[in-house]
């Protein structure tokens, strides 16, 4: 738990440079965080892998969240996630897409999702009283509970050594 809680700090405190690159040698362009983990800070590269992970699955999470906090059957991208699946309901493609991300961001969903719900926009736009800022963290609270226990009802949140469990499929 040290190790998701190190990450996660790590992931926090670099997500305004989430999207930057660092042109390194041989004009490969390479994200910033990575640059900074590695180089900069001294640590290990999984550290700066995992972290880059994290950030490029908060986008991802960023987008399934309306389809969970909505009752509707709202349509879900296929194009942004650069696969594309064909005839199938709406909960099939949402439980194919969800299993795909946690396959790829493994044991460490639950932080990705963190900060997902830091950075999902809010419908609260004034944030200057300390009681509106409170409503606020209550309400990103309960849309990542909302999402862990939806993830969790599928039966996708259970790791295995060689990926996600699709027993109850």
């Amino acid at each position: 738990m040290d190790e998701q809680r190190r990450l996660y700090l790590y992931a926090a405190l670099f997500v305004p440079f989430r999207k930057t690159l660092y042109e390194g040698g041989k004009a490969r362009k390479i994200p910033v965080v990575n640059h900074i983990i590695r180089n900069s800070l001294k640590l290990r590269a999984s550290d700066a892998d995992t972290v880059v992970s994290i950030h490029s699955a908060v986008v991802k999470f960023i987008s399934l969240i309306p389809f969970i906090e909505s009752s509707e059957n709202m349509q879900i991208s296929e194009a942004e996630r650069g696969i594309e699946i064909l005839d199938l309901p709406v909960t099939s493609k949402f439980r194919i897409l969800t299993g795909l991300l946690l396959r790829e961001i493994k044991g460490f969903w639950r932080v990705a999702l963190m900060v997902s719900t830091l950075l999902y926009p809010s419908d609260i736009n004034d944030a200057e009283d300390i009681s509106k800022n409170n409503i606020q963290l209550d309400k990103r609270r309960k849309v990542f509970e909302m999402v862990a226990n939806a993830i969790v009802g599928l039966g996708l949140a259970e790791l295995h050594g060689d990926g996600l469990s699709f027993g109850r499929w």
